[in-house]
C-alpha cells in the first residue's frame, strides 16, 4: 500500500466468492458475506499499513449439494483493492435510467464526505461525452447527499437486438477544476412496455418473445 494521507480511502471491492466468505486485513475481521453470488465492498483505510499488508479470505462452502449444479468454490470473480479521496462516490452509488415520457436519462447519484473537514465541490453528471449537468454542493463532515440529473437523450440511437449500440453515463465530483471520483456506466437507451392483448413493445415496436 503506498503512502496514504488523510484525504484517501482504501476499499477491498469483491464481485463474488462462493461462499460464506470473512475477510480479514492484518488479523483484523472487516466483514463477511454469506451469498457467493452477491458482491461486496468493504472499507479497510483504518486496517492497512504503508508497505506490506495481509489479506485472508476465509471461506466455507462445506455444505452441499447447495445448489442444482456445481458452483465453484472460492475467489471466482474479480477482487480488487481501490484507492479514492475522502470525496467520493459510494459504492454501487449511481442509478441510470431512460425515460420514454420524457426522452431524458434520469440518473440518481450519491456523493459523500469521509473527512472531518467541510467540503465544497462540484457534482456533475454527462451523457455520451457531450450532455452534461452539474451542481454545486456543500458537505459537512461525514455526510452524504443523493442528487438527480435528467440529460436529455433526443437523438442518441436507440439500443435494440439488430443495433446494439451502448451509450456513457459519467458521474463526477470535482474540487477546483480536479477530478475527485468518477463513475461511469455504460447502458443501452431503449423503451419497454407490455400489453395485456398485443404483448411486448421494444421502442414501440411489437416484439414477439419465445421461449
Amino acid at each position: 500500500v503506498p503512502r496514504n494521507g488523510e484525504d484517501r480511502r482504501v476499499f477491498l471491492q469483491s464481485d463474488g466468492i462462493m461462499s460464506h466468505s470473512t475477510v480479514y486485513v492484518n488479523g483484523h475481521e472487516v466483514g463477511t458475506r454469506a451469498n457467493g453470488y452477491a458482491s461486496f465492498c468493504y472499507d479497510i483505510t483504518d486496517f492497512v499499513r504503508q508497505g506490506k499488508n495481509l489479506i485472508a479470505i476465509r471461506v466455507d462452502n462445506s455444505v452441499q449439494p447447495a445448489s442444482r449444479w456445481y458452483t465453484g468454490s472460492g475467489i471466482n470473480r474479480r477482487l480488487r483493492l481501490i484507492y479514492t479521496n475522502d470525496v467520493r462516490i459510494p459504492y454501487q452509488g449511481v442509478f441510470a435510467h431512460y425515460d420514454d415520457s420524457l426522452q431524458c436519462v434520469c440518473v440518481e447519484a450519491s456523493v459523500c464526505n469521509s473527512s472531518k473537514k467541510v467540503r465544497r465541490i462540484r457534482f456533475e453528471a454527462e451523457l455520451a461525452g457531450c450532455r452534461r449537468q452539474s451542481k454545486r454542493l456543500r458537505l459537512e463532515p461525514g455526510q452524504e447527499l443523493k442528487c438527480e440529473f435528467r440529460l436529455n437523450a433526443v437523438g442518441i440511437e436507440r439500443w435494440s437486438p439488430d443495433s446494439p449500440l451502448r451509450t456513457t453515463v459519467s458521474v463526477r465530483a470535482k474540487r477546483n477544476g480536479h477530478t475527485l471520483d468518477e463513475e461511469c456506466i455504460d447502458f443501452g437507451i431503449r423503451s419497454i412496455r407490455y400489453d395485456n392483448e398485443t404483448g411486448f413493445w421494444l421502442n414501440g415496436r411489437n416484439m414477439k418473445m419465445y421461449g
